[in-house]
């Protein structure tokens, strides 16, 4: 798949940032991009998530663009969510960059759901925010396919050796592509892949109680999460091959840390950034396929005349557009909802765009957007503190901003939804549902169910249970 490196190129990148880092006696970025040929996207991610980390794997819905990224050039990780810090310190980065190509240095970006909440163990490789400049980044975009090569070059660094180490890591990043196979999964039983049911009854007596809550009247909407942790670990990119193949229409995304994977298929885009230009979507109110086109069809008939879900809906709408209102030129959102439909379930959703004032960074997007009333409640700050207290769950990097931004401040994000934690024992799933008055709890158990089918379908395609005589 790859292509002889420029090193002359490399080198003189190098070079020029480390001219630089003498001048203003600090460390400079130097960014470069070099043409490449297609790639395969799982399977460059498959043969190298282990041995270079962190990893990133990243595919817009319906989308030629796609991206596959290595190792760490430079990271900002900080335990909370000080979006002005995030700000200063991707500009101090960035400012001084000596970038040589047609691209933009990129982060790819991860955040927690709540950096007040207790933080569970399995989540202690994820930082309550995380923006990773690769050092090797391989993307797609309109058919045009390149690398990128970032690196901090100081006053004192031998560039000729630093070229040298490069071009052997590309080397070596490509080298085992072909080798690389999806690994099936073994289960000894079937029922291992099954829905625990455990705490079924324990998680629709919090929904009636918080159901409860809400018809006190201090708050419109709580959402409440749970998971499902099964008792043994899938290869991440055999996953990820099977969801891009099913969810075409979807986010498809990995991020490894620490050996561990966070991956997922998710529908709902947070916010857009592009030439000052947004674009967002309400995405909220839920029911499921139906198994014929009859049925299909009847089902999203009734889910678009709901009065609950409706209700639900619109409250993610209006939040959405007063939140971005005092930060917008003008701002718009479709009239009535339309259907959204995924493999197992459709939703409502509700295009929203504008354009910001100047200077507005996505950063400062993320900044009052997250939580959205679709993964939180309204309103946000009484939503929060309940869930806090009674949802008993660490939600980490589910239902929180996962996405990329340049050096120009623009980038993309979406809600990390239909997602999963791969440890090398165990796997969770995670969902969460949106509750208002009249909220059924036996319904919304079983809307759970369906949201964690996407990942748990997509494990039954690459799994299959031995034989007695195996």
């Amino acid at each position: 798949m790859s292509l002889p490196i420029e090193e002359h190129r490399l080198l003189a990148g190098l070079v020029s940032a480390k001219n630089k880092a003498e001048q203003i006696r600090k460390p400079v970025l130097a960014s470069m991009s070099l043409p490449w040929t297609d790639f395969d996207m799982v399977g460059l991610f498959g043969a190298n998530y282990q041995s270079f980390q962190p990893a990133t794997l990243w595919r817009p819905p319906h989308s030629d663009m796609q991206s596959v990224s290595f190792s760490s050039a430079y990271e900002i990780t900080i335990e909370s969510h000080d979006w002005a810090q995030i700000n200063r310190l991707w500009q101090q980065l960035i400012s001084e960059a000596e970038i040589q190509g047609d691209h933009k240095p990129k982060a790819f970006s991860g955040f927690c759901f709540d950096p007040k909440a207790k933080k569970a163990s399995h989540w202690l490789a994820f930082p309550a925010a995380c923006l990773t400049l690769p050092k090797f980044s391989f993307e797609t975009r309109k058919q045009q396919t390149q690398l990128v090569i970032n690196s901090l070059v100081d006053h004192d660094s031998d560039c000729h050796q630093l070229t040298q180490e490069l071009v052997n890591q590309v080397s070596q990043l490509c080298s085992g592509v072909h080798a690389f196979e999806q690994k099936q999964l073994q289960l000894a039983d079937a029922s291992e892949l099954e829905n625990s049911g455990q705490d079924q009854a324990k998680w629709q007596q919090k929904v009636a109680q918080t159901v409860a809550h809400i018809g006190h009247g201090k708050v419109k909407k709580i959402v409440l999460s749970r998971a499902d942790t099964l008792p043994f670990s899938v290869c991440p990119a055999s996953l990820l091959s099977t969801l891009n193949q099913r969810f075409k229409e979807s986010y498809l995304f990995a991020f490894v840390r620490n050996n561990q994977c966070f991956l997922g298929a998710t529908p709902e885009r947070l916010i857009a950034l592009q030439d000052r230009k947004i674009q967002t979507v309400a995405l909220a109110g839920s029911t499921p396929r139906g198994v014929s086109t009859e049925r299909d069809d009847l089902l999203g008939a009734q889910l678009l005349s709901s009065s609950k879900d409706r209700y639900e809906h619109d409250l993610v709408v209006q939040q959405l557009v007063s939140l971005l209102q005092p930060h917008c030129k003008q701002i718009s959102a479709q009239p009535q909802p339309s259907l959204h439909k995924l493999p197992q379930i459709q939703h409502l959703i509700t295009p929203i765009s504008g354009q910001v004032q100047n200077a507005t960074s996505i950063i400062d997007l993320l900044a009052v957007l997250h939580p959205s009333a679709a993964v939180s409640g309204l309103p946000r700050p009484q939503a929060l503190q309940y869930i806090r207290e009674h949802e008993a769950l660490d939600r980490g990097w589910f239902a929180a901003p996962i996405g990329w931004l340049d050096s120009d401040f623009n980038g993309e994000f979406a809600v990390a939804l239909r997602s999963a934690l791969v440890t090398p024992s165990d796997i969770t799933l995670f969902a969460g549902c949106g509750l208002v008055s009249g909220s059924v709890p036996e319904h919304e158990y079983q809307e759970s169910c369906i949201k964690m089918n996407a990942i748990r379908d997509s494990i039954r395609s690459i799994s299959f249970v031995p034989s007695v005589t195996e």
